[in-house]
This record gives C-alpha cells, sequence and structure tokens, in this order.
C-alpha cells in the first residue's frame, strides 16, 4: 500500500486559513503558539518493557490538545498495512503476537532510536505527500516535532511514524508473503516468521530498513528456531500466544517480597512509580491468562504504599 494510494479521495489542507478553522483555532493563538514551543515540552521518564528507561518530552495541555486535534482531523484517517499493530485500534502487543503463534522460526529486527531517528524534513515532507501545502507542512511540522526530531510524548508522534513507514512496510510484507512468511511491526520492532529456515533472508530485510534511512540494532537483532522459545512484544508464541513461567514467577516473587519487606526493598532500580510498573506488568499478564492476571492484581492490593 503505498502512501499515494492510502490517501485517494482524503481532502487536505491548502491555506492556513483552512488548517485553523480544522483545529478550531484562530490565527493570532496559532502564531502565538508557534513562538512557545521550544517552552512547551517538559522532559519525564518511563520503564519500558524490558526495564530501560525512556526519554519523554511531554507537550503542556494546549500544545496536546492541539496534537490531538491534528491526529484525529489529519492522521486517523490515512489507513496503513494491516501488518501495523502498533497504535491502532483494534491492535495491541498481543494481537501483534498472536500473528505469528506456532511458527517454527522467527526473526527480530528492532530499528535504533526510533522516534528520535526521524528528522523534522522527513515530517515535512510527509505532510506534503499527504497533499498539504508547503506553509501548511511547515506549521504541521513545527507543531508536531521538538529538538528538530519526533519527540516520544507527542500525542502525534505514534500515528505519524506509522505512515513515515509506510513504505517500508508495503516492501518488507510483500516479500515475506512471496516467501510464504508473516510480516508484522509493533512501534519499531518488527517480527518475520514461517515455517521454514528464511535466515538467509535476514541481510536483505535489514537493507530494505536501512536503505529507507533507519539504523537496526544489530545487538538486538535475532534469529530462532524451532527448539527455541520465541517471543515477541512480551508474549511466547511458540504454541499458543502465552507469558512465560519464569517472568510469572519473578512478578510474583516482587510482589511477595514488597508485601513481607516493603516496596523499597524491591524497588532496586529506583523506578519513579514502582506500583505503575508492577501494575503494567500484571496487565501483560491479563490479557493472555485473566485468572493469574487477577491473582496478581490482589496481591498488588496487600501492599502498603505508604511505607
Amino acid at each position: 500500500m503505498s502512501l499515494k494510494h492510502s490517501i485517494d479521495n482524503i481532502h487536505f489542507i491548502r491555506s492556513v486559513d483552512d488548517l485553523c478553522r480544522k483545529l478550531q483555532i484562530s490565527e493570532s493563538d496559532l502564531g502565538f503558539m508557534l513562538r512557545k514551543i521550544p517552552k512547551l515540552y517538559r522532559k519525564s521518564k518511563i520503564e519500558k518493557g524490558n526495564g530501560e528507561l525512556r526519554i519523554l518530552h511531554k507537550p503542556d495541555r494546549q500544545l496536546l490538545s492541539l496534537q490531538k486535534k491534528i491526529r484525529k482531523h489529519i492522521l486517523e484517517p490515512i489507513p496503513v498495512d494491516p501488518c501495523v499493530h502498533g497504535y491502532r485500534k483494534g491492535r495491541s502487543s498481543m494481537t501483534n503476537a498472536q500473528v505469528h503463534a506456532g511458527n517454527s522460526y522467527l526473526a527480530k529486527l528492532d530499528i535504533k532510536g526510533f522516534f528520535p531517528s526521524i528528522h523534522y524534513t522527513r515530517v515535512e515532507k510527509l505532510f506534503t505527500k499527504l497533499g498539504c501545502s508547503l506553509d501548511v507542512s511547515k506549521i504541521l511540522t513545527r507543531l508536531t516535532t521538538h529538538n528538530y526530531c519526533l519527540p516520544q510524548g507527542a500525542a502525534t508522534s505514534p500515528d505519524i511514524s506509522n505512515l513515515i513507514l509506510v513504505e517500508i512496510d508495503d516492501i518488507l510484507a510483500t516479500k515475506c508473503e512471496r516467501k510464504d512468511l508473516v510480516y508484522t511491526r509493533y512501534s519499531d520492532d518488527t517480527a518475520t516468521s514461517g515455517n521454514w529456515n528464511f535466515s538467509g533472508l535476514l541481510d536483505s530485510f535489514i537493507e530494505i530498513i536501512e536503505r529507507n534511512g533507519f539504523r537496526v540494532s544489530r545487538e538486538k537483532t535475532c534469529f530462532l528456531g524451532p527448539s527455541e522459545q520465541k517471543e515477541i512484544t512480551g508474549y511466547i508464541t511458540n504454541e499458543k500466544v502465552n507469558v512465560s513461567k519464569d517472568r510469572i514467577r519473578r512478578l510474583r516473587a516482587t510482589i511477595h517480597n514488597c508485601i513481607m519487606y516493603g516496596h523499597s526493598t524491591q524497588n532496586i532500580e529506583d523506578k519513579p512509580d514502582f506500583e505503575a510498573s508492577l501494575k503494567g506488568q500484571i496487565q501483560y499478564v491479563q490479557r493472555v491468562n485473566p485468572h493469574v492476571g487477577e491473582q496478581l492484581l490482589r496481591m498488588l492490593h496487600k501492599v502498603d504504599w505508604d511505607a
């Protein structure tokens, strides 16, 4: 699916007046916000699924509200390939894993520094491709980028990233379909699986991604065979989608120790919101094993967070 094909019959903005009407903002207020943009973000950190910290740049209330309008009226109407499971209604990390369940071979590639690697010039070109005038494209780019790149934390970044990867998704999905393989992408994580040893194609997958202006994290690249445990976006996919017993055991032990000895004894990485971190891990379990998830949640409720 090319981007041009995706936007057929969709009306886009040709003038600043049209943009202001669509975003329900006066031209003077828009100009005032554009002048203030560098000061409208605050830096924060959240924990990723693997325990590492992710740097976020969150917009203030007014800019966030404007970004949500851009997302709703400009970005969301553009369809993306069915292989995309991240940042889409009705799709999730679990649906991403389900597609690969039971396949004997799996390749995983990770795009390095995904959002920060999307330069503002690519964002401006995207809006131009969507049919916006140059002036409108420049304004939309300023409203959706920070420090010359796509910020993690902006309401528009997920949709923009998906649209920028439309061509890569199309090439990889088509190539995989011809080879009787399944391809999906969840944010910057790509997964390809099948029932024959396609390890020889891995270099060509990497070349396609890097030829289109991104870098693959070689240290995170992996190819797994029939006898190995396969995990995709947090779920085990060897037979049916599940969460590993080891992950559940470690999570249960952590919560138990929080109850017995206090949560501070378990927060060894000094995470800013340890309770939210544990709840997020429980939610992973709940999606595929509601019974165990509820058990863990009941345990978590016994933790004294004020101690």
